[in-house]
């Protein structure tokens, strides 16, 4: 079962990443054994994830996860939501916007991204 969010099918359930970014997981997980958990999710039907700029290493992972779950054909398109949350002094201009979206298409090893969030304090 999906919902339509825009022209995305999401799954109804997002995994959220956050855990990533306030150091819950411990040293001793490995990004690979985060991507391996996410794995077994997106395997289950659970295959929308949600991170942001703030959350440690979540659009790393995002961007790990996509690799390996797009090696295997036979798998379901995973979906990626990321937010960009600025600094509080940043200027929000067009340029800082698309800094900040190259940023995130660098470290998910993407040239697009499903969804950008835009936070601000």
């Amino acid at each position: 079962e999906t919902r339509k969010v825009g022209n995305l099918d999401i799954c109804p359930m997002v995994n959220g990443l956050w855990q990533l970014g306030n150091g819950s997981v411990g040293d001793s997980v490995t990004n690979d054994d985060i991507v391996n958990a996410m794995l077994d999710h997106s395997n289950a039907g659970l295959f929308t994830f949600d991170g942001a700029d703030h959350y440690g290493d979540a659009e790393i992972v995002m961007g790990l996860h996509k690799i390996r779950n797009e090696s295997d054909m036979n798998r379901k398109r995973c979906i990626y939501f990321t937010k960009w949350v600025p600094d509080m002094d940043i200027e929000i201009s067009y340029k800082n916007t698309e800094n900040a979206i190259d940023y995130a298409l660098k470290r998910m090893k993407t040239n697009q991204l499903d969804m950008l969030q835009f936070h601000w304090w």
